[in-house]
């Protein structure tokens, strides 16, 4: 259904050009910005900013449908919380960032930066990451390992456990320190969404047994946003299921992809 891929496209990357980060109720309702200020003067913002091309778009959406214009809208709201996922895993501090720029319209400068960088995080002139916010600095672990954890930590991990490397590693999980905490976190998400403990078998033994790390897939991490995702794609699917069966086929299966985490 080339039409609706195209306004998608197009309507997300307008989003894209907005000049402020949207946190929403849900991811940010429990964040607090205490702390949290600008580091930068003008003068070094402007550097930057100066030599970043912009692009506006306006797509001609006239030509949808009203169901193709409502499932926009479902994909939007599903592309705009897969971004604050990825803000928040860049940095265990963006989201509080993102909220802090959302109650501070006159921080232009910092909101594009934020925009630009997806977090509180800038690449320099110099090709350095410094934070304009204040922040923790970058740290090698992210916001997808325990705080503090570094390469050398997990090869050494690994050397001794060759065993746990390929879980551990994977490309859709984020790894938790295996604290009391975060076991009944996890184990709770399981059991509130019994379909989560049915698409990963296995897991519920692995979280309550291991002692160290515990891998924890990202339909289980961030399972509030992913299954508001989730509804999106599935609720798009009913909007265009009319006009093309088979797109509808396509988002429902993408659907069910984020929760086994293919």
């Amino acid at each position: 259904m080339r039409p609706i891929f195209l306004a998608f496209a197009l309507a997300l990357v307008a989003c894209a050009t907005q000049t402020a980060p949207e946190p929403t109720p849900a991811t940010v309702a429990s964040v607090s910005t205490a702390g949290i200020a600008p580091t930068w003067d003008a003068a070094r913002s402007d550097a930057i900013l100066a030599r970043t091309q912009r692009l506006y778009l306006a797509p001609d959406m006239s030509a949808l449908s009203d169901g193709e214009r409502a499932a926009v809208r479902e994909l939007l709201a599903a592309g705009q919380r897969m971004e604050l996922l990825y803000e928040q895993q860049r940095h265990p501090q963006a989201l509080a960032a993102a909220a802090y720029l959302q109650a501070h319209p006159e921080l232009t400068r910092e909101r594009d930066l934020f925009r630009m960088n997806s977090g509180p995080i800038a690449t320099t002139l110099d090709n350095t990451r410094e934070a304009f916010l204040s922040v923790a600095p970058e740290a090698p672990a992210r916001n997808v390992y325990p705080a503090g954890t570094t390469r050398e930590t997990m090869d050494a991990f690994f050397a001794a456990h060759p065993d746990r490397r390929d879980e551990l590693l994977d490309d859709r999980s984020v790894v938790w320190a295996a604290t009391p905490q975060n076991r009944s976190l996890a184990l709770t998400v399981l059991n509130r969404h019994p379909v989560l403990d049915t698409l990963h078998p296995g897991l519920r033994a692995r979280l309550t047994n291991e002692t160290d790390y515990l891998s924890v897939p990202y339909s289980v991490a961030y399972a509030e946003d992913i299954f508001f995702i989730v509804d999106r794609l599935n609720a798009a699917a009913a909007d265009v299921e009319s006009g093309d069966a088979a797109f509808a086929r396509y988002l429902r299966l993408r659907a069910r992809d984020l929760l086994s985490d293919d």
